[in-house]
């Protein structure tokens, strides 16, 4: 791997932009093994079809199609960075600070975050709604046509009408997804981003604008950003990947059970919808308890740091 060694004394920079080409490459195999396998195991000409995966009202098209994005998220998120860190003769689980698993108190307090920065979320998320996009070259328009678009799949891919169905989708939209994009944005883009800027709250602020803008869902982009700023606080302050994971899974794992619970007729479109964000004193007492949380999880660090 001598020859390979250059990585170790490249910039950071240079590090994030190969990894995200690295990224393009693996992401394109896998497509094409889980497009090979679809075409063998479930019979659908998707090399002969462009389209064939395209009917979302079709049910026999969601299995697969589930089946291909699982295989998309691990070869753009998860292969690339081990990949990289291969390459670059990195220790990948110390590297990414994956080595131990967090304590209880730990996750506790990483729950506490994700559950009382939920109004902070749904502020963001209304200012968001508010922002006038601009009308020229259709941009607009754009935005909105691909917001619709991702709803109807996201629709499509959440239909669940059993218990087992639903943990496929806790596992293909919650799981793997908080995996992957940890590992990348948190454990690979924001540590070279660190070395890069040598000030850790600009890399979190950079990579959580990174994050956001690569989800292509410009409607709930400040939302995505908080989330992201957040996340890579917990990654910093905690020291332990896995609890960004953690968080990161506890958002997303929310919002499919809430989709499933909604199916099932257990909670209405009203419950849903919360008001939240419009009392000023609960978005103030969100702020306060997560800053008091986000400290605690810092000296939480402190103490697991000490010799005993």
């Amino acid at each position: 791997m001598a020859q390979i060694h250059f990585l170790r004394d490249r910039s950071p920079l240079f590090n994030i932009l190969f990894l995200a080409a690295l990224a393009l490459f693996t992401t394109g195999i896998f497509s094409l093994m889980a497009m090979v396998i679809i075409q063998f195991a479930w019979g659908i000409p998707v090399f002969s079809d462009p389209t064939a995966l395209s009917d979302f009202n079709n049910p026999a098209i969601l299995n697969p199609m589930k089946f291909l994005q699982a295989m998309y998220s691990i070869g753009l998120f998860i292969v690339p960075c081990f990949v990289f860190l291969k390459l670059a003769q990195e220790n990948s689980f110390e590297f990414l600070k994956m080595k131990t698993f967090p304590a209880i108190i730990g996750l506790l307090i990483v729950f506490g975050i994700m559950l009382v920065v939920q109004p902070l979320v749904e502020l963001t998320g209304k200012w968001n709604a508010e922002f006038p996009f601009p009308e020229s070259f259709g941009i607009a328009d754009w935005i909105k046509q691909a917001e619709e678009q991702g709803a109807v799949v996201t629709k499509a891919f959440l239909k669940a009408d059993n218990v087992s169905v639903f943990l496929l989708n806790v596992f293909i939209m919650a799981f793997l997804p908080a995996l992957g994009e940890e590992i990348f944005f948190r454990g690979m883009i924001q540590q070279y981003m660190n070395k890069a800027v040598k000030n850790v709250y600009i890399a979190i602020v950079i990579t959580a604008i990174i994050f956001s803008a690569f989800h292509f869902q410009f409607m709930g982009f400040l939302p995505r950003m908080l989330l992201g700023i957040i996340l890579g606080c917990i990654f910093v302050w905690s020291g332990n990947i896995w609890l960004s994971v953690f968080a990161h899974f506890l958002n997303n794992g929310a919002a499919v059970t809430l989709d499933y619970l909604n199916q099932r007729n257990v909670i209405s479109e009203e419950q849903l919808e919360s008001v939240a964000s419009d009392n000023m004193l609960v978005v103030v007492l969100s702020l306060v308890l997560l800053g008091l949380l986000l400290f605690a999880l810092y000296k939480q660090r402190k103490q697991e740091l000490q010799p005993q």
